[in-house]
């Protein structure tokens, strides 16, 4: 009687494995990148929406004529929120050197 796997039945067993991970992998790879790219996405969106309506609501939202002056006019903003909110304010436009 025996007592124990074969080395050819571990050998198969391990190799279904391989095959059913390499097949299932690329999918999940794929899944996880589009879900990071949707929660970036959405986080870009709502920090753009707030800083504009945070532009409008100062009236500077307008009269920008090149993309530096609307940078820089959001660049105003951050530097005042940012000594009236503290930390809040931090984590609505965070520092360049910081990630999501």
């Amino acid at each position: 009687m025996k007592n124990g796997f074969t080395l050819a039945e571990v050998l198969i067993t391990l190799g279904i494995i391989g095959v059913v991970a390499g097949l299932v992998m690329p999918g999940l790879v794929r899944d996880y990148q589009s879900k990071v790219y949707s929660t970036n996405k959405t986080v870009f969106e709502n920090r753009m929406g707030e800083a504009l309506r945070q532009m409008n609501i100062a009236e500077e939202l307008t009269g920008h004529t090149t993309t530096k002056q609307f940078v820089d006019a959001l660049k105003k903003i951050h530097e005042n929120h940012q000594s009236l909110r503290g930390e809040q304010s931090d984590r609505m436009f965070p520092r360049q050197n910081q990630r999501f």
